[in-house]
C-alpha cells in the first residue's frame, strides 16, 4: 500500500527583491545636454523645444527626485529642469497669443468680406459713389495666414499699405500736370519692403482686381478697392518669403491681406490685437558648465 501523500506545504522559496528606485534622468536631460557637448556651448532655450510637443500635458515632475543631502550632486538637472518648466510656460503663452492674435485677425478679414459681398449689390444697381482719393492714404494689413506661417510679435504691428501719387514717372502726367496714377509701398514687417509699380486711379468701389507689379522681382500684386475704407491686397508667397528663404510647403500659395485704413481707433484695436506675450524666450546670463553624465 503506497504512502500517504503529505498535505504538508512546502515553505516559499525566499526571493531577493531590489526594491531601490533605479535612479535616471528623463530623456530630454540626455538629449540636450549631449547637443551642446556636441557643439561645445552651453544649452540654449531653443534645445527644449524638440521635446515640448505635448505643452499642456507633457511634465516629469515626478520622474527623477532626490532628497536634500543628494541635491547638490544633481545641481545641473535640477537647474535644467527649472529652466526648461520656465521655457514651457512661455511657449505655452506665446502658442495662446498667436491664437488670439489669428482670432482678432480674421474678424477684421470677416469685416472686409462683409464689405465686399455688400458691394456686389451696388454694383448691380449702378449705384456706386466716387473713390475718395488715394494719395497719401496707410492701411493696416492683416492676413490669419501670414500670422500662422510668419508669426512675429515684433514686428507684425509694422504691416501696412501706404499709397500716394507716381508724381516721380512724369511719362503718367498730363498735359496739365494732374497725377492720375497711384503707386505705393508695402510693409509686411522690418525684413520685407516692397513698392510697387504705378497703376491707374480707380474711379469708384469695385470688387474688380486692379493689378501691379513689385518693382523688385516683378511679382504680381492685386488690389481690390472695395471702398474707401477698406481694401483686398492679395500676393504670392514668394514675395512674402522674399527675404525670408523659401516657404514651407504647407502654406497657401498667395496670401490674402485685407487693408483697414488707418485711423486712431484701428490702431488703438491693432493693439488691441497684437499686444501681449514677449515674443523673445526667457534669457538666462549664468549657466552652468555642461556635461554629459555617466
Amino acid at each position: 500500500m503506497p504512502a500517504p501523500k503529505s498535505t504538508r506545504r512546502r515553505p516559499a522559496e525566499r526571493q531577493t527583491v531590489n526594491t531601490r528606485r533605479t535612479r535616471r534622468y528623463p530623456d530630454w536631460y540626455y538629449r540636450v545636454v549631449a547637443l551642446a557637448a556636441k557643439e561645445d556651448r552651453e544649452v540654449e532655450s531653443d534645445d527644449f523645444e524638440e521635446d515640448l510637443s505635448e505643452l499642456e500635458s507633457e511634465s516629469d515632475e515626478d520622474y527623477f527626485e532626490v532628497s536634500v543631502e543628494e541635491y547638490d550632486k544633481h545641481t545641473l538637472y535640477y537647474d535644467l529642469r527649472n529652466r526648461r518648466e520656465e521655457y514651457k510656460e512661455w511657449m505655452i503663452g506665446l502658442k495662446k497669443k498667436k491664437a488670439d492674435k489669428q482670432k482678432f485677425e480674421r474678424s477684421r478679414e470677416e469685416k472686409v468680406q462683409k464689405v465686399y459681398d455688400d458691394l456686389q449689390g451696388a454694383e448691380m444697381e449702378g449705384d456706386l459713389p466716387d473713390l475718395d482719393c488715394l494719395d497719401g492714404k496707410r492701411f493696416r494689413l492683416y492676413c490669419a495666414d501670414h500670422v500662422e506661417y510668419c508669426n512675429n510679435p515684433d514686428t507684425d504691428w509694422l504691416r501696412e499699405l501706404q499709397l500716394y501719387w507716381s508724381d516721380l514717372n512724369t511719362e503718367l502726367l498730363p498735359v496739365e500736370g494732374t497725377p492720375t496714377h497711384i503707386a505705393g509701398e508695402i510693409i509686411i514687417d522690418s525684413d520685407r519692403y516692397y513698392t510697387f509699380n504705378p497703376f491707374p486711379h480707380p474711379g469708384a468701389p469695385s470688387r474688380e482686381e486692379v493689378r501691379a507689379e513689385s518693382s523688385k522681382g516683378g511679382h504680381e500684386i492685386v488690389f481690390q478697392f472695395v471702398s474707401d475704407k477698406y481694401l483686398i491686397m492679395t500676393v504670392s508667397r514668394e514675395l512674402v518669403f522674399m527675404h525670408g528663404g523659401p516657404p514651407p510647403a504647407s502654406c497657401p500659395e498667395r496670401f490674402r491681406f485685407v487693408g483697414v485704413f488707418y485711423t486712431e481707433e484701428e490702431m488703438d484695436m491693432r493693439r488691441l490685437g497684437v499686444s501681449g506675450y514677449s515674443p523673445s524666450p526667457p534669457a538666462y546670463t549664468q549657466q552652468p558648465h555642461v556635461f554629459v553624465p555617466q
